[in-house]
């Protein structure tokens, strides 16, 4: 494009030949022309480059499959926060005998969808031996129905003389309502307070 608008200005001598110094003149504006096709080629190969890979068609991978579970992990546990032992004086001839000190107990839980209830028992594993005699030469031991539980400070004392779930002994007792699962307590826990004699 250069060269052509020099050759344009070109004088020629008499001969009618363009003279040795706009020869000279012309073969400067030809280098400088070159180098800038030259200059300009790598852009356009670049250019073309990026052109012809942006119009090819996308290349996907072949697909594979990751399986994934989510598994809820269901628990219920009872901590016993104090009261772990509990003495009692016993009084000859005497029914009821208050123990040291009350028991305070925390159940906890988290359910799947399905569970209705969450009932708490006290049980002995034997419902004739619930206190085995340790002194020599004492043979008398005490059945879980001269074991009484109050239940968080009112109401009667309840003998342990129900069969729980947990064996077939009349050795247990439930201790309040059972809790009534609903969408909103799946994952609770309620603390009780324990007063034997």
């Amino acid at each position: 494009m250069f060269l052509l608008r020099q050759r344009s200005r070109f004088q020629r001598d008499g001969s009618g030949s363009p003279s040795r110094s706009k020869l000279a003149e012309a073969g400067s504006c030809w280098e400088f022309a070159m180098s800038l096709r030259l200059g300009r080629l790598p852009v356009r190969c670049v250019l073309g480059l990026l052109i012809t890979s942006g119009a090819t068609a996308q290349l996907n991978s072949n697909i594979n499959n990751v399986t994934l579970n989510a598994v809820l992990r269901e628990s219920v546990t009872v901590t016993v926060n104090s009261g772990s032992s509990i003495n009692f004086t016993l009084a000859p001839n005497t029914a009821f005998n208050a123990g040291s000190a009350t028991t305070s107990i925390t159940t906890a839980w988290v359910l799947k969808p399905g569970r209705t209830t969450v009932a708490i028992w006290a049980y002995f594993g034997s419902a004739t031996q619930a206190l085995l005699q340790q002194t020599a030469g004492n043979t008398t031991d005490i059945p879980s129905a001269a074991v009484l539980i109050q239940y968080n400070g009112s109401g009667p004392f309840n003998a342990l003389t129900n069969v729980s779930p947990f064996n077939a002994a009349t050795s247990g007792l439930q201790l309040g309502p059972a809790i009534a699962i609903k969408g909103y307590n799946k994952n609770s826990s309620r603390t009780d307070t324990l007063e034997s004699s």
